[in-house]
């Protein structure tokens, strides 16, 4: 999907408004912070896509989707190599990994949205990128779990030069989807990277004592310059992502 300047897709947010369309209500809760992702409830869409740097968007004929804020990992070096961190820890069962291509950072979890908010929720991505100045670089290393202690429920990369930044980013969006009538989220973000998920209470307590032994591995440095809306759907091969919007991060320097 092709990236839309932030202050064109505002314009053209305020312009369709004047031409009749207008905000709804609700939206839903988040699993963890961090923030993570959601999917079910497959809905028939049709895509509108954009030509010559003008919005790409969907509409849904079904009334609710899931959705969240994220920025993804696209590159494939850092990618690899956090694929590659599953060799670093025992095979067990009740583990799930993230594939490799949905590895992402959710900065905002929606939920449930219903579909006369999605213009709302697009809208208030644009906004954040705009308050959010430049992209940024971000290194990734070293494992840990969360919860801290007990049985261990994710196994997540942590951030390190950057990560002021994304926290900065994640804020904006905040900011943003509060401004547009969202609710706000009240825990605190934690950058990091959700590698898998563990499903079994056994499981959970052996990470918790192994991954702390673990050598701090760096997995390299990935560029940040976009955000992404993505819409989730739940499959019985587990979540399928979709894009419903991508904007660039605003950055200083001149339009090209």
């Amino acid at each position: 999907m092709e990236e839309v300047d932030a202050h064109r897709l505002r314009s053209e947010v305020v312009e369709d408004r004047g031409r009749g369309g207008g905000p709804g209500g609700g939206a839903g809760a988040e699993e963890e912070k961090g923030r993570p992702e959601g999917g079910e409830g497959e809905q028939r869409a049709e895509s509108h896509e954009v030509l010559g740097g003008i919005v790409a968007e969907r509409s849904y004929s079904g009334a609710v989707i899931r959705a969240f804020v994220a920025v993804p990992v696209e590159d494939a070096v850092v990618r690899r190599r956090l694929a590659g961190a599953r060799t670093l820890l025992p095979e067990l069962r009740g583990v799930r990994w993230v594939a490799e291509t949905q590895l992402h950072f959710t900065l905002k979890f929606l939920g449930d949205l219903q579909e006369d908010r999605v213009r709302d929720a697009r809208e208030a991505v644009a906004a954040a990128a705009q308050a959010r100045p430049g992209a940024f670089r971000l290194a990734l290393e070293g494992l840990g779990v969360f919860p801290p202690r007990g049985s261990a429920r994710v196994v997540w990369a942590g951030c390190g030069a950057g990560a002021a930044s994304l926290a900065s980013l994640a804020t904006a969006v905040e900011e943003a989807f509060v401004a547009a009538g969202f609710p706000r989220e009240e825990r605190p973000f934690s950058p990091h990277l959700t590698l898998a998920r563990v499903k079994d209470p056994g499981s959970g307590r052996r990470l918790s004592q192994v991954v702390p032994s673990v050598p701090g591995e760096p997995f390299g440095t990935l560029p940040v310059g976009s955000l992404v809306l993505f819409r989730s759907d739940l499959s019985p091969s587990g979540p399928d992502y979709s894009e419903l919007l991508r904007v660039a991060l605003e950055s200083d320097a001149a339009p090209q």
